[in-house]
């Protein structure tokens, strides 16, 4: 007759299971802080600027000069003026800028919406104001946001 060891005790299928789906749960939880972390590392804002825009439609044209803010002086309907931003990367790393307009001046600005800066690179970045034929004369403004993050 054979006797079992008293004291040792054989694991079953069900515990075997257990320690199984307690090893995939930490496992999952482990992935997700280190994809959340990497997501964080490249979403992460490092700075924002506001930069004030204005544009007057009228029946003359004239040219504001102001380099602390983005002025596009006074057009006439069927015609567009142009500025342009200047950032320089003085970052360690290549960085991406995220552009957008806000304020009744937006639908009148169009540019490039995503830039791309390389490590001390300094770049140019148009904006065009472009006032359709017809337009009615008023002044209109608002505010240009870059968005300053990390290049994936």
């Amino acid at each position: 007759m054979l006797k079992k060891k008293k004291g040792k005790r054989e694991k079953t299928g069900k515990e075997n299971k257990r320690f199984f789906n307690i090893a995939i749960l930490l496992l999952a939880i482990s992935a997700a802080a280190l994809l959340s972390s990497i997501f964080l590392n490249i979403s992460l804002v490092l700075e924002t600027k506001e930069i004030y825009a204005s544009i007057s439609i009228s029946r003359t044209t004239g040219v504001n000069v102001d380099n602390t803010a983005l002025t596009f002086g006074n057009i006439m309907p069927g015609t567009s003026a142009s500025r342009n931003l200047i950032f320089t990367n003085q970052y360690g790393f290549p960085l991406k800028l995220e552009i957008k307009a806000e304020g009744n001046i937006s639908g009148f600005l169009s540019f490039e919406r995503d830039v791309y800066v390389e490590i001390n690179e300094t770049k140019e970045i148009g904006i065009n104001a472009v006032v359709p034929a017809g337009e009615r004369y008023a002044d209109y403004s608002g505010k240009i946001i870059v968005k300053v993050k990390k290049a994936i």
